[in-house]
């Protein structure tokens, strides 16, 4: 597995665009494919804002359309990883097929490695920790029936 550095990250993305191979992160790994090793090259990117819509579309999708309370943790967590990698991996080997894998070590393992590095790119300095609950936005011109905007 490649590593990365967070601060590095962090300080590439401070106050400039970062060009699409800054934004890409390469990695190899090894995946159990029908009791075989295989070990391939992996190309993931930063999810936009409609891709993560689309990865909890997936993820409901794949749980049936139930809510994911309705189900176990276990599951709901191999939906929303599955759903993940499936929206953010760009490029990877010919026998990779997400839906067919069951490796779930090696799904977990791509899965943290992927969103740590998606992660090191996000703003620290952010005050709001729930988007569902405007009440917690400090932010003058993001309040809602604020006059300046």
């Amino acid at each position: 597995m490649e590593e990365f550095n967070m601060q590095d990250n962090m300080d590439k993305a401070t106050g400039a665009l970062l060009d699409a191979s800054q934004r890409e992160l390469k990695f190899t790994q090894k995946v159990n494919v029908n009791g075989f090793n295989k070990t391939g090259t992996f190309v993931a990117g930063i999810p936009t804002i409609a891709q993560r819509i689309q990865i909890g579309v997936i993820r409901a999708r794949m749980l049936g359309g139930v809510a994911s309370q309705s189900v176990d943790n276990f599951t709901d967590d191999l939906a929303f990883m599955t759903a993940y990698l499936q929206v953010v991996i760009k490029k990877h080997p010919s026998w990779w097929v997400i839906e067919e894998m069951d490796d779930v070590v090696a799904l977990r393992e791509m899965f943290t490695q992927v969103t740590n590095w998606v992660n090191s790119f996000q703003r620290k300095d952010t005050k709001h920790t729930d988007a569902t609950d405007s009440s917690t936005t400090t932010d003058e011109e993001d309040m809602e029936g604020n006059e300046d905007v």
